[in-house]
């Protein structure tokens, strides 16, 4: 039986703005073909970039576009703009326009993590699983200590139906951050879909063991119970939504 059928499996795929990192750009790599603009059109250009910014947190995802889009055509060459613009054009549902802006994005900076990683997610959303697993992949080469990038790979990989590397990619995120919720529900949802319901449960009882309301890995620590022939034990974690045994 396919996970998605009984576990719910990967939420973040299916209502996930992807979300820009508040911490420093990666280095970029400008391509020796790129001509910089003048001062007067880069400062214009910079001003279009910071509305765009201010619009995009305040999810007002229309007149980000329009900033981001005003940025480019002075400078088609900031990998920022093709950033902002993709994420807010997730944020109106254009997943493959998304997908465009964050392609140009990884040509701009090939060294790019987190480029690479939102351009994973965004071709998950599309369904193509292949592509996500190549760009995350790619991702998590640029930065192997990001817990977020395995996280993503191991959702690839799981929709990929590869759940064996998609354990050890759950796994990795979890080494680098041990109190990761996702990661725990997706790694026993996984877990689950392998047949290995005992272990599922130890991961769903983590992750409400972190956030006690977590309604997806109550729900999936109920249907691993049941999956394993515990109608009790899967009804008593439903209503309770309590990691304890008691």
């Amino acid at each position: 039986m396919s996970p998605r059928k009984l576990f719910l499996w990967g939420a973040t795929l299916v209502c996930v703005v992807l979300s820009r990192l508040s911490s420093p750009r990666a280095q970029l790599t400008t391509p020796s073909s790129v001509v910089m603009p003048a001062q007067g059109t880069a400062s214009a250009a910079a001003e279009h970039q910071r509305l765009g910014d201010e619009f995009l947190a305040s999810r007002k995802f229309d007149q980000a576009i329009a900033e981001f889009k005003k940025a480019l055509m002075i400078d088609a060459n900031l990998p920022e703009a093709h950033d902002g613009l993709g994420v807010a054009l997730v944020g109106k549902g254009d997943i493959a326009g998304a997908v465009r802006e964050f392609q140009e994005e990884v040509r701009l900076g090939p060294g790019d993590a987190k480029a690479k990683s939102n351009l994973g997610l965004a071709l998950l959303r599309t369904g193509n699983t292949k592509a996500a697993v190549e760009a995350l992949r790619a991702a998590t080469e640029v930065e192997p200590s990001s817990p977020l990038d395995h996280y993503r790979l191991g959702l690839a990989l799981a929709s990929d139906q590869q759940l064996t590397p998609a354990v050890a990619e759950f796994r990795m995120a979890l080494d680098l951050r041990p109190d990761y919720p996702e990661a725990l529900d997706d790694l026993g949802v996984t877990l689950a879909s392998l047949g290995k319901f005992d272990k599922a449960i130890e991961q769903f009882r983590r992750a409400l063991q972190i956030r006690p309301n977590y309604a997806e890995a109550r729900d999936n620590l109920g249907l691993a119970y049941l999956s394993k022939g515990d109608s009790i034990g899967a009804a008593g974690r439903v209503s309770r939504g309590a990691p304890s045994e008691g």
